[in-house]
């Protein structure tokens, strides 16, 4: 396919401007905040810009910058640019247009397939209203679209993955995630005793419970850690730390898959700070949504404690549970 950069414009003064084939609209690719219905899902890691870049290194990273920062956020404003000829006839960039987000790639369609003679014009609008074919990461079709409710933007995840473990360490796994270019852990462990009634200050009963019935979990955004220069850790307060939105529906996608590939009885969790209780709170009433097997036990949400239960509990296999492996992941 014809590269954006190299098209050729009618010269016609009422569509001079104008590319002479179609841009890629909502029903023909993907929106800048969803790429994987275009790309693999690498497209958000580390190696993008090797793996899909144009050869233009210094584009190639402003633009993966721009639209990973955009994951998972349909809402999100974003700038594109559109090189035109220099005319008094030519104002605004129009639905349909070729469209870019990086101006210094519109700078070069218009050095080349203008002569030099454009202007470069530049609109704000929404994640949701530009789309990609992936034939390049800097070109996109414009076609506005209507506002993405919370609710679709709060169910969208972003990728992930479960972090290699030797096969001696069968206690916890951990799965690491990007969201606007900050790294979030979520961790799952081993309980190993009963807390029908959570206290910190209870004494912890004699007789534990037998190892594989009962996981702990937790989350949260990495920080380097101030003891250990150089360690990392996960800083369980979420606020401000980021899209909430995309943490959360991206921390269920992990759950699901942990509760199908290790079926535990018990997972239970716990929060301190206000927001991190009522994410809680939504976190185990939407469960049951993704598992039916499994109900949510409020008993002590007032406290900041929770649980989940399976209905019908397996028999405890203590730790010859299989691994629990990430769709499309390899442990």
């Amino acid at each position: 396919m014809q590269s954006f950069a190299t098209f050729l414009l009618h010269e016609d003064a009422e569509s001079d401007y104008r590319i002479q084939h179609t841009a890629p609209m909502h029903d023909s690719g993907s929106p800048a905040w969803k790429l994987t219905d275009t790309y693999p899902d690498d497209v958000y890691g580390p190696q993008a810009v090797q793996y899909y870049g144009t050869g233009y290194r210094a584009q190639d990273v402003e633009s993966f910058r721009l639209v990973q920062a955009l994951r998972a956020r349909p809402n999100a404003p974003v700038t594109i640019y559109r090189a035109v000829p220099r005319t008094d006839d030519i104002r605004e960039i129009n639905v349909g247009d070729w469209v870019t987000i990086n101006r210094a790639y519109a700078k070069g369609h218009g050095e080349s397939a203008l002569d030099g003679q454009y202007k470069i014009l530049a609109k704000s609008v929404k994640a949701r209203d530009i789309f990609t074919n992936g034939d390049s990461i800097h070109e996109w079709g414009y076609d506005p679209q209507p506002p993405q409710s919370g609710l679709t933007e709060a169910h969208t995840p972003v990728a992930w993955h479960w972090l290699p473990k030797p096969k001696s360490v069968l206690w916890s796994r951990t799965a690491r995630f990007m969201i606007d270019g900050a790294p979030y852990e979520f961790e799952v462990y081993l309980q190993p005793y009963p807390d029908d009634a959570p206290d910190e200050h209870a004494p912890i009963p004699k007789k534990p419970t037998p190892l594989g019935e009962r996981w702990g979990l937790s989350f949260g955004r990495m920080k380097e850690s101030n003891l250990w220069p150089g360690d990392t850790y996960a800083d369980i307060r979420i606020t401000n730390t980021g899209n909430a939105h995309a943490v959360f529906a991206t921390v269920m996608d992990i759950l699901k898959n942990f509760i199908e590939n290790a079926s535990p009885n018990e997972m239970i969790f716990s929060a301190g700070e206000d927001s991190r209780i009522k994410l809680y709170k939504r976190l185990g009433r939407m469960t049951p949504q993704i598992n039916p097997a499994y109900q949510y036990d409020g008993a002590h949400e007032d406290r900041g404690h929770f649980r989940i239960r399976r209905t019908d509990p397996v028999p405890e296999v203590g730790l010859s549970r299989p691994p629990v492996i990430a769709r499309g992941q390899t442990v």
